[in-house]
């Protein structure tokens, strides 16, 4: 039987740069999967600051480590799935729009 992952909001592959976390590999107004060099304990809340590639804007919230696992990029990184908390809702939109304006552009290619 073949499971589906089930999103609440479309995921972009993407690298955008988390301050003190470590670059996306991607990205959704829900949250981020970040390529990391130490695992970070599944549950802790981490505070982020970010900027979306063409934005002048930072984005700041909090986020809880919701998923931990091995890279399948490189095995000594680990990738850590982020939830945002309390994202602002200007945020939230930014980061909707870019996610479906980078969506809407593949499409046409």
């Amino acid at each position: 039987m073949l499971q589906t992952e089930s999103r609440l909001h479309p995921r972009l592959k993407c690298r955008v740069i988390i301050e003190t976390v470590g670059a996306t590999l991607d990205l959704s107004e829900g949250g981020v999967c970040v390529l990391v060099a130490k695992p970070l304990p599944e549950g802790d809340e981490v505070q982020l600051a970010f900027q979306l590639p063409e934005s002048e804007e930072t984005a700041r919230c909090h986020g809880r480590i919701v998923r931990v696992g091995p890279s399948s990029i490189d095995k000594e990184l680990f990738e850590v799935g982020i939830q945002f908390l309390r994202l602002m809702p200007r945020d939230r939109e930014a980061i909707a729009r870019y996610v479906q304006s980078r969506a809407d552009a593949r499409s046409w290619n």
